[in-house]
């Protein structure tokens, strides 16, 4: 008899308990999935989102206001200085705009108090923006996205 083709007694047992270690993991990865979906279930991502409109209504007013400071920057370029008393106003949104997004999104405790302070930034590019929003579109638009932040921001700063 040949014993080098036969298999051992010790591989046998070997490849064994490897088999009942790999059901064993299985059986435990399982459960664990299981579990993790019970979990899942019972956790609400709908309270996740819960300054998705304040977000986005910074993300808006971001949008349209680095439109906005495009469109001066061209006018002051070319000599009209007519716009000139928005670019303050304009810049301190667009300042304001980026910790308001990080904030929200991370529902930082914080957020109410940045929040007061960014609608009455908000309000005031808004009024700003409306006294030259016949004339530029740029200008409308800006103001009516001012005007949805500073909602939202008063919102959750109440």
């Amino acid at each position: 008899m040949d014993t080098n083709n036969a298999p051992s007694h010790n591989a046998q047992d070997t490849t064994t308990v490897s088999r009942r270690t790999l059901l064993q993991g299985a059986a435990l990865l399982a459960t664990g999935l299981a579990a993790s979906r019970g979990l899942a279930a019972e956790h609400d991502h709908a309270a996740m989102t819960g300054h998705m409109a304040l977000i986005e209504a910074a993300l808006h007013c971001k949008r349209d206001g680095l439109a906005c400071l495009q469109h001066l920057q061209a006018l002051l370029v070319a000599g009209d200085t007519s716009l000139a008393n928005c670019l303050a106003g304009v810049n301190d949104m667009l300042a304001i705009c980026e910790p308001l997004i990080t904030m929200a999104s991370n529902h930082s405790t914080n957020l109410p108090a940045l929040a007061a302070v960014a609608a009455a930034i908000s309000e005031e590019c808004e009024a700003v923006c409306r006294t030259h929003a016949a004339e530029h579109a740029q200008c409308a638009t800006l103001a009516d996205s001012c005007a949805a932040c500073a909602r939202e921001c008063a919102a959750v700063a109440a």
